[in-house]
């Protein structure tokens, strides 16, 4: 099999023990999907098996034989200020950078960036920690939401596990950086696999991505075709979206994933 497209219902299904759980039992395996979105309570989503409808559990779609699937995720965020060495952490908490607590090391970001910046901040501030392998062109980072600060510890909380030693950079989510992110992440698929030509692709985006971030209806789907081409393509928003980043399969959000499509015959 060359590829999974995992779509889970997030009320009765842990989507971060499955999605590793099928990367150890598939390694080689691409994976892409999203989280059921609209419902407000467990029962309230239906996915759809064959002729069965599901309220809860996860559907998982095996893709083989004359088929090539490939990977694009984009997660809408932009680097700002140093990187960083984590030099003390307990779970999600960092307690320590190389260059100081982390409230100590944000307030030296806030003043170090110009006021456009500064005001996506309470509401865009990311964590990215570098991922094993990134092209040394362009860092490779797993994008995840800062959780809350201790004012006292000056300890910041984040949306994944963090380990002593990993390297981070903070990130800003606008929507200037979405499609900015959006076109280098369609660019660097378009050099890497200059002769892929797609008979169709998937789109799974955030509910939060769309109009009411970029103030125009079909952004990421127009930047898909004017770089990879006019092709069929299909999708939904979610409240959150699968895929891949540095050979491993991660639960996101703000992100916009894609999977495309071609036969493999005549093209190994």
């Amino acid at each position: 099999m060359c590829a999974m497209m995992v779509l889970v219902d997030s009320f009765t299904m842990n989507t971060n023990t499955l999605l590793e759980r099928l990367d150890q039992r598939f390694p080689r395996t691409a994976k892409f999907g999203g989280l059921a979105s609209a419902g407000t309570h467990p029962g309230s989503h239906v996915l759809f098996a064959a002729d069965r409808a599901l309220t809860e559990g996860a559907v998982v779609v095996e893709f083989s034989g004359d088929i090539d699937v490939q990977t694009i995720v984009a997660q809408g965020c932009r680097p700002v200020g140093e990187r960083l060495a984590v030099t003390a952490s307990r779970d999600n908490v960092i307690l320590e950078f190389d260059r100081g607590r982390p409230k100590a090391v944000l307030d030296e970001l806030y003043a170090s960036l110009p006021r456009e910046d500064r005001r996506h901040i309470p509401s865009g501030l990311h964590l990215g920690v570098e991922m094993a392998g990134r092209d040394p062109t362009r860092g490779e980072y797993l994008v995840r939401p800062i959780r809350g600060i201790d004012p006292n510890s000056g300890a910041l909380s984040v949306g994944e596990r963090i380990r002593e030693g990993a390297v981070t950079q903070f990130h800003l989510r606008d929507a200037a950086s979405s499609s900015a992110d959006l076109r280098t992440s369609l660019g660097s698929f378009r050099r890497k696999h200059d002769k892929f030509e797609p008979s169709g692709a998937l789109l799974f985006s955030c509910v939060e991505r769309g109009e009411q971030l970029f103030g125009e209806p079909d952004h990421d789907t127009r930047l898909f075709t004017e770089s990879i081409g006019a092709v069929p393509i299909g999708g939904f928003f979610g409240l959150g979206e699968i895929g891949p980043v540095g050979g491993r399969t991660f639960l996101h959000a703000y992100t916009s994933t894609f999977a495309l499509f071609r036969p493999r015959s005549g093209h190994e």
